[in-house]
Order: C-alpha cells, then sequence, then structure tokens
C-alpha cells in the first residue's frame, strides 16, 4: 500500500496548496475565519512561541529549499508528511476569563 492510499493527486497532495513562508521557508498553518478570512501561522505561533517576522505564504512549489521538519519535536528531515482533512473548530463565545 502506498502511504498516500493510492488516491489520486490533488492540488493539496502535490504542494501547489501547501504554503511555506517565504522568510524563513518552513510550513505554515492555516486558519480560516467564519467570514472567509484566510490567515498563515507560524508551528511555533501555535504553539504559543513568538516569530521574529510575520508569515509570509507562497506555494512551497516555488521554493528551491525549503526547510522541512517534523511538526512534532521539529527535527529536521522528517521520515513521513501526512497531509490531513481541515480541522474544523466552531467559536462558542470569548475564551474563559473575557479574552
Amino acid at each position: 500500500m502506498t502511504p498516500d492510499a493510492g488516491l489520486p493527486a490533488s492540488a493539496t497532495t502535490t504542494g501547489d496548496a501547501l504554503r511555506y513562508c517565504r522568510t524563513c521557508r518552513r510550513a505554515l498553518n492555516s486558519k480560516t475565519a467564519s467570514s472567509g478570512r484566510v490567515t498563515y501561522h507560524h508551528a511555533a505561533e501555535l504553539r504559543g512561541a513568538v516569530s521574529d517576522h510575520a508569515a509570509d505564504p507562497v506555494p512551497l512549489t516555488e521554493l528551491n529549499d525549503p526547510v522541512m521538519e517534523c511538526d512534532f519535536c521539529s527535527r529536521p528531515d522528517p521520515a513521513w508528511t501526512y497531509v490531513c482533512a481541515d480541522q474544523h473548530t466552531p467559536s462558542l463565545g470569548p475564551a474563559v476569563g473575557g479574552m
């Protein structure tokens, strides 16, 4: 069995839809608001860290030398790449504490 379970290639699996940061060449995560507005974030920002630059999204196919690292441990040259379905998380209002 192939890692993609034999599914045909699509923009999501070929890199045309995968966004990386033009500045640091690392993968970006996207968030889509209910308004349809899409914003991009570095993985470190989602874990509470602060990036030294704003995300500058570019398709993976436009980078000559992307930084490939594990999403879980940040080690270089991951052995596997998983392309997952979009996660939809509804917002129920302000966070606890009014933030």
